[in-house]
């Protein structure tokens, strides 16, 4: 074995973008932590002072967001940086504004418009989180499953064809795996179909496994009784390391198609979020300094 997907640079993943997400929700929880178990000696107050301070930029950091999708779609932007630069900004501009403003508001809800600017962005705040983790999985995921895929396709097809017997192990499991494979490559414009595959990958890649080891186990005794116990078990561990990779491969592209499709209604639902978001915190400006 190995043609094994070998992955250009640019699709493998480095496990430090994790962890220092990972660190950053570790911070925020702990000033979350800190701040609560303050909130009674009313250290911030939102009508002046440091609270004041903090709702003001916390609210700049959150209309900032508009400046990545802005950068993504308006060429005559080019000159603000990079669309990765503002991607990533955006990210820390949406966790760092929603908790300012939940540290502006001491963790009093107030007013109706002050609980409404405050839901809004702490839901805006959740729904980034989401589409965040999202992204990260499809990003690298069904480029790089693809190519894995091809690989192992060659692979068992390779090792099948090796085996001097009427017993093509590679065939059984193309027969029964290619059609799942491709409807998890192609992308399904249907949502519940896509979805249903994604969740229910790895039920099916659990029947599967059982139903083709007794398949391939029947078929070495019928195609090989000249070969010792010993050289049959070996050709059977080896058809089923084939058939564990091939149905690992397909729960991943199956589950990560379901990650894009649920990104795709994310996008929906996301920025009209955000918009709401908007409004909710200049009437809440509004009302606060009119009142």
């Amino acid at each position: 074995m190995n043609t094994a997907a070998r992955l250009p640079e640019s699709q493998s993943r480095s496990h430090l973008p994790t962890l220092a997400a990972l660190l950053g929700y570790a911070l925020v929880c702990l000033s979350i932590a800190a701040a609560w178990s303050a909130r009674e000696q009313n250290l911030i107050r939102a009508e002046d002072g440091l609270g004041y301070a903090l709702g003001i930029v916390g609210a700049t950091l959150m209309l900032l967001l508009l400046v990545y999708p802005l950068r993504k779609r308006v060429r005559a932007l080019g000159g603000l940086g990079s669309v990765r630069f503002w991607f990533r900004t955006h990210m820390i501009f949406g966790i760092l504004g929603p908790l300012l403003i939940l540290l502006h508001s001491n963790f009093v809800l107030g007013s109706l418009n002050s609980r409404i600017a405050l839901f809004c962005t702490l839901i805006v705040a959740s729904s980034g989180i989401v589409g965040r983790h999202l992204y990260a999985k499809i990003h690298y995921g069904v480029y790089g499953q693809r190519a894995t895929l091809a690989s192992l396709r060659a692979d068992i097809a390779a090792a099948s064809a090796r085996i001097n017997s009427g017993v093509r192990y590679g065939q059984l499991i193309d027969a029964r795996l290619a059609p799942l494979e491709q409807r998890a490559l192609e992308r399904s414009k249907k949502v519940l179909p896509s979805l249903f595959d994604a969740f229910c990958a790895p039920l099916v890649a659990w029947r599967l496994e059982r139903g083709l080891v007794r398949v391939i186990r029947t078929e070495l005794e019928d195609f090989t009784p000249a070969l010792s116990a010993d050289a049959r078990d070996q050709l059977l561990e080896s058809a089923k390391s084939a058939l564990a990779k091939r149905l690992g491969t397909y729960r991943k592209l199956a589950q990560l198609r379901g990650c894009e499709r649920l990104f795709s209604l994310w996008h929906i639902v996301h920025f009209p979020l955000f918009l709401v978001m908007v409004m909710a915190a200049i009437v809440h400006v509004i009302a606060v300094h009119a009142y």
